[in-house]
């Protein structure tokens, strides 16, 4: 059973433009970040692709409309799986494209490893 350092963390996200940016910065030594929802609005189409900082991929690059965006729902069981594991000390981040800023909601906690 892992050992858990926060309960489920609701954050706002606001990210502009294009390129590498972090949603969660990475939780310090001996800590991970465990996903649990993420919902991101963009206003301006391109792609997105969910990452940790290792580069390690979570998603493959995903269309997004203008003023659409993503939705992994929250998981309301805290017990649940998380939808994506981050590797130690590593940033949750999303890369985009073109120039949509995006806006929405993550949920998250961290995780002793």
């Amino acid at each position: 059973m892992p050992i858990f350092d926060t309960d489920i963390v609701q954050a706002a996200v606001d990210v502009a433009k294009n390129g590498t940016r972090t949603l969660v910065a990475a939780p310090g030594a001996g800590k991970a970040l465990w996903i649990y929802g993420v919902m991101l609005h963009t206003n301006g189409g391109g792609t997105a692709k969910l990452q940790d900082s290792t580069p390690t991929a979570k998603t493959g690059t995903i269309p997004v409309a203008a003023y659409g965006g993503l939705f992994r729902p929250p998981r309301d069981n805290p017990q649940a799986e998380p939808y994506y594991k981050c590797a130690a000390n590593t940033a949750f981040q999303v890369v985009l494209s073109a120039n949509p800023d995006a806006d929405g909601e993550i949920w998250y906690r961290t995780v002793q490893v």
